[in-house]
């Protein structure tokens, strides 16, 4: 289930997915950054990375909380959370869940999930591998 607390929205949000696409749109809060970040045990290089963004300007989003993110690192946040939320559907445990991300996987042909996660395709990959753990398949 997707965790809209940490985008900075409220819990109805993500149970319609127009509204939640317009509230993108119109730009997460910038707290949001730090909320992803601490709860995936993220450096700043690595959240950086996967929102596609110099760490210089990340940081300049951190100190501006109140501020709104641009459409593309909206997005990209929330597919960050979209795969946490699986994960924690699937983990329960968010130093597992930590783990997991940061080790090579043999379902995804021995990539690292957190550095699949800078693509839309990436994702999609960590995400069968999620369903097909949750699921009890040989992944």
């Amino acid at each position: 289930m997707l965790n809209t607390a940490l985008m900075g929205l409220p819990p109805e949000s993500a149970v319609n997915p127009l509204d939640l696409a317009a509230r993108i749109e119109a730009g997460l809060p910038n707290s949001a950054l730090t909320a992803i970040k601490a709860t995936l045990g993220l450096t700043d290089f690595e959240l950086a990375a996967l929102l596609d963004l110099s760490p210089r300007t990340l940081h300049r989003l951190s100190k501006q909380p109140c501020g709104q993110l641009s459409l593309s690192v909206g997005d990209r946040l929330y597919r960050l959370a979209r795969i946490l939320g699986q994960a924690e559907e699937t983990f329960s445990d968010s130093d597992r869940i930590r783990r997991w991300l940061r080790e090579p996987q043999f379902g995804l042909g021995g990539e690292v999930p957190l550095h699949l996660l800078r693509t839309e395709v990436g994702t999609q990959a960590v995400q069968e591998l999620l369903g097909r753990i949750a699921y009890g398949v040989y992944s």
